[in-house]
């Protein structure tokens, strides 16, 4: 994967909500995005289409910023 920075591109630009340029790696994902299984869902379809890696929701439950949520996607 390219950068955390893509990562964050590309889930503000799937939530209409989340301002362009408003998230940062340290950021808490379940604050960030209103969260709930829809958006658990939506972040997991996006990181299997935009960067081809499959996680599971227990893998995403322990996600806690979204650096964590990078480091599961780079470390696969």
């Amino acid at each position: 994967m390219n950068s955390i920075k893509l990562l964050l591109e590309k889930i503000e630009e799937e939530f209409s909500e989340v301002e362009a340029g408003s998230l940062t790696p340290d950021m808490n994902i379940k604050d960030s995005l209103n969260w709930n299984s829809m958006n658990a869902l939506t972040v997991m379809a996006l990181i299997a289409v935009e960067f081809n890696v499959k996680i599971t929701a227990d893998q995403l439950s322990k996600c806690n910023t979204f650096e964590d949520l990078y480091n599961i996607i780079s470390n696969k």
